[in-house]
């Protein structure tokens, strides 16, 4: 396993050499770790944006089935994510406001007093533009 570019999603690599599990099993391995990567693995969260890369595994003609190679899947998920240390993300929202510009110099004042990073600003006819950043918590008052 290993992480993406933001927005890639998931990758499945299939590097089984010489039939060390049948080709029909394959997806079921897949399936389970994209089951296991949707119920997330902190907090509930889904799991985005990695690779993952499947390179041996051995099966048996009798005990084998589709089933078993899922529920493989989705152990070799919670085993790599337990190693790789994840950490959730916190959900952005860009915002963008109008304001009259009366209020222009009261906005940007109470502005540098929150930790919302400003992206860019400017004028629209008689109105100023403002441009953020922050945090997806909800409802988002911004007369504060």
């Amino acid at each position: 396993m290993e992480p993406l570019e933001r927005g890639k999603n998931f990758e499945f690599v299939n590097d089984i050499f010489g039939g060390a599990i049948p080709k029909n099993y394959i997806p079921a391995v897949e399936k389970g770790i994209v089951e296991a990567a949707a119920r997330g693995y902190l907090a509930g969260f889904p799991v985005v944006d990695f690779r993952v890369i499947l390179y041996d595994g051995s099966y048996h003609d009798v005990d084998s089935n589709e089933m078993s190679f899922k529920t493989a899947g989705r152990i070799a998920f919670k085993k790599a994510m337990e190693q790789a240390k994840p950490t959730l993300l916190e959900p952005i929202m860009k915002v963008e406001i109008t304001i009259p510009d009366e209020f222009a110099g009261r906005h940007y004042g109470r502005s540098q007093l929150t930790p919302r990073p400003h992206t860019g600003h400017g004028q629209q006819g008689r109105q100023d533009r403002s441009e953020g950043r922050v945090p997806d918590g909800g409802d988002v008052d911004l007369r504060r």
